[in-house]
């Protein structure tokens, strides 16, 4: 989903609902822009496309 369709506003009204919230009318300006960012950053991971025989791993070893 491209950044200029989402209606970031929408968006915030609604999360802000969900997790029962308020976001004063200060800071809705710079939560929106880090709703921006992190959509930027996710983006290429959300496009990735994994193989179908993909499993994951049912143990984490570092």
């Amino acid at each position: 989903m491209s950044d200029s369709t989402i209606d970031w506003e929408a968006y915030l009204d609604h999360m802000a609902t969900l997790v029962e919230t308020n976001i004063p009318d200060e800071y809705r300006a710079a939560v929106i822009e880090y709703l921006k960012l992190t959509h930027t950053i996710a983006q290429p991971m959300l496009e990735f496309e994994l193989p179908e025989d993909s499993e994951p791993a049912p143990v984490f070893r570092p």
